[in-house]
């Protein structure tokens, strides 16, 4: 059985110390071009390739993408949905031996320096949103490889894994019609994301198509949960005759039951409940969500492997769409 080849190892055969390979394996500008290339000589020369660290020094990358999520970072980690994804990405980097530098950052921008660097191969956005834009759009002129998991509201350049959000807010819309509700309430999460858009869409084609009158509104906190009680309360106020509300998201729906429920209403008896995302708490509450699952850990993969093929071809590669699907459970019941 054949000994690894070390760092050591390959100091020895080009002639240099342990810290000049060092150097030569970070890209450090301190290091004559001659011994650069006797040093990279001997890597190529042993194959030194079982791991993607010296493969990425003979093909002169780093094998690494950066997952930028330019969002408050306290708010990601309540949301299982940016777990599922991340969960996503590392597992299918992993498998294509590549790594993963995480970066929570205010600007995206931030990842062009990494990238500029060559601290890493690509870019892996996670639900980028309106203001993240202008930064995609350099991203695209200086051709680096950025695949997002998500749309971009008004830009389509970048490939991206998006869900068909407005297929399954339409098929939640139809199942709480199709109980008998017309009297129903929408309350969605943070304007110009376009998750939230198309769903809010799908909930104000429904309600035309039915002839049924119109309550929505939308909210700018990131809790969810929080924001959704206010919202509880204007909807009753002004609309009292409501049997139902479709929640754009899971944590506005267990918000909504919370507060239904703190004011003495029954879910789904007085008022039933969608939500939308199927994280692991909609089945842990009493009455258990009904809600539209989707795959953050499929999107993360897909979006991961998307991006390696990129890199490794240098062809782009085309968008892809994820499918939902409508889980029935407690929190819904029927008008008669």
């Amino acid at each position: 059985m054949k000994k690894p080849v070390t760092i050591s190892r390959i100091a020895k055969e080009a002639g240099v110390s342990v810290s000049t390979v060092s150097r030569v394996l970070n890209n450090k500008p301190d290091v004559l071009d001659e011994t650069r290339e006797r040093v990279l000589q001997v890597i190529d020369t042993y194959h030194f390739q079982a791991n993607a660290y010296a493969k990425g020094i003979v093909q002169k990358k780093s094998h690494t993408i950066a997952m930028v999520i330019a969002h408050d970072v306290e708010y990601v980690f309540m949301n299982q949905y940016f777990t599922e994804v991340m969960r996503g990405v590392i597992t299918e980097t992993q498998r294509r031996g590549y790594f993963v530098l995480s970066l929570y950052c205010k600007s995206i921008l931030e990842a062009m320096s990494a990238f500029q660097q060559q601290r890493v191969d690509g870019i892996l956005l996670i639900s980028p949103t309106a203001e993240h834009q202008e930064a995609a759009e350099h991203f695209a002129k200086n051709d680096v490889p950025v695949v997002s998991v998500g749309a971009f509201p008004n830009f389509d350049t970048l490939p991206c894994v998006k869900l068909d959000d407005y297929e399954g807010a339409s098929a939640a819309m139809e199942y709480l019609l199709s109980r008998g509700h017309r009297r129903i309430a929408y309350i969605g999460g943070p304007g110009k994301v376009p998750s939230t858009e198309a769903r809010n869409r799908a909930y104000l084609n429904k309600m035309r198509e039915y002839g049924c009158p119109v309550t929505s509104g939308m909210f700018q906190k990131s809790d969810g949960m929080i924001a959704s009680s206010d919202m509880v309360d204007r909807i009753l106020r002004d609309t009292p005759d409501i049997t139902a509300i479709f929640a754009g998201s899971d944590y506005v729906a267990i918000g909504v039951i919370n507060a239904l429920q703190s004011r003495g209403l029954r879910v789904p008896e007085d008022i039933s409940v969608v939500g939308f995302d199927d994280v692991p708490m909609s089945s842990q509450i009493v009455p258990k969500v009904t809600t539209v699952r989707q795959d953050g850990d499929r999107k993360g993969a897909l979006a991961a492997s998307m991006l390696i093929d990129w890199i490794e071809t240098g062809e782009m590669p085309e968008s892809a769409t994820i499918k939902t699907e409508l889980v029935i459970r407690d929190s819904v019941c029927e008008v008669l």
